[in-house]
């Protein structure tokens, strides 16, 4: 599925540029929620398939999946940095505004802002977070938007705040994704109750449209009942159903702007086009070399467009064709020099934990 992943990537990345050439493939929302589908799915294949559950295998699966996303992030983060020093210009203000705003929180606030831009964590917390003018005091925000100081001016990856949604899956996925069915489907209802509700409310706008870990909860279980399916062989197994299932999920991506039809109807579409197809996809793609390394673009992909959008930002209607083909070739070098080793240790990780004694006494 590792092309289903970077198509998804770059949708994101064609949606914050404005189009390509008026072209633009699924909406960028759309898009994350697809990855957070995709998400659930491969963190129930492999809680169930390589982390012991134990003390032990819960905390290698939280050092794997902290190691898949930190080097990456630190690496663009340095770059982000510096690109703001050396152009003075930052994503949404210049460099001279950012610092004079941050210059005025408190102390408080200036570690929060510091700690989330290394760490990650949190960093979603941030759209409902901003500076109190005057004071420099955090205070909560139910609308950014209507905020003269947000908190999300002063994060150097801003879409990293998918990352601060992820992390919180994270924590709870070793101990929900392996329950009954009846559980799972428990909690996706609520998730989807509490979604309606908040909507009812007037919460209906961003940033509570997609960016509440509690409210996203659902479609990381929509990709655990994906795992279930894959689970039983007999359901996933034809070839016909395989290559419809990819062909259904490409096409649902690279032709969404030709398909007529009101958008929250195409999204909900897409959403069900991916679940069904994920088993037949993964069965069919899983042992395909070319598309793990393409799939292995999708992260740096996503990490370093925001900043190279700023960058290129004078190239005007060409800016966003530069900034998909930067972001691949940066992609494809960061893959394989950076990821790939942290990948192999990360594996070492997984044997100690698979090798450790309590394991074996248990198995």
């Amino acid at each position: 599925m590792g092309l289903v992943r970077t198509l998804l990537a770059l949708s994101v990345v064609i949606g914050h540029g404005g189009r390509l050439y008026g072209f633009r493939m699924l909406p960028g929302a759309a898009a994350v929620q697809g990855f957070y589908i995709l998400s659930g799915f491969y963190m129930s294949l492999v809680l169930n398939t390589k982390y012991p559950r134990t003390a032990s295998g819960t905390w290698s699966f939280y050092q794997s999946r902290y190691l898949r996303l930190i080097p990456s992030y630190w690496f663009v983060l340095v770059g982000s940095l510096a690109a703001i020093l050396l152009t003075r210009h930052g994503l949404y203000v210049s460099s001279g505004e950012m610092w004079r705003s941050f210059s005025g929180v408190g102390w408080f606030g200036k570690a929060y802002f510091v700690l989330t831009n290394i760490f990650i964590v949190g960093q979603d917390v941030n759209m409902f977070v901003a500076v109190q003018p005057g004071t420099g005091e955090l205070h909560w925000s139910a609308n950014y938007a209507l905020e003269q100081v947000p908190a999300y001016g002063f994060m150097l990856i801003p879409q990293a705040w998918t990352l601060g949604v992820e992390l919180t899956f994270y924590l709870v996925a070793p101990f929900l994704l392996r329950q009954r069915l009846s559980i799972i489907m428990v909690v996706l209802g609520a998730s989807l109750a509490a979604r309606l509700i908040m909507m009812k409310m007037g919460f209906n706008y961003d940033p509570w449209t997609y960016r509440v870990s509690p409210l996203e909860l659902s479609f990381f279980l929509l990709g655990n009942l994906s795992y279930r399916i894959y689970a039983n062989k007999a359901w996933v197994g034809g070839r016909t159903y395989q290559v419809g299932s990819l062909l259904a999920v490409l096409l649902a991506i690279v032709a969404y702007q030709a398909v007529p039809g009101p958008d929250k109807l195409k999204v909900a579409c897409f959403y069900l086009i991916l679940v069904s197809s994920i088993p037949g996809m993964f069965a069919l793609t899983k042992r395909l070399r070319w598309d793990n390394v393409i799939g292995e673009w999708s992260y740096p992909i996503y990490l370093v467009h925001m900043v190279l959008l700023g960058l290129f930002e004078g190239l005007g209607r060409h800016a966003t064709l530069v900034t998909v083909v930067a972001s691949v070739v940066f992609a494809a070098m960061t893959s394989r020099y950076l990821e790939r080793p942290i990948d192999a240790f990360r594996q070492r990780l997984l044997q100690r934990a698979s090798d450790s004694p309590r394991e074996a006494r248990r198995t």
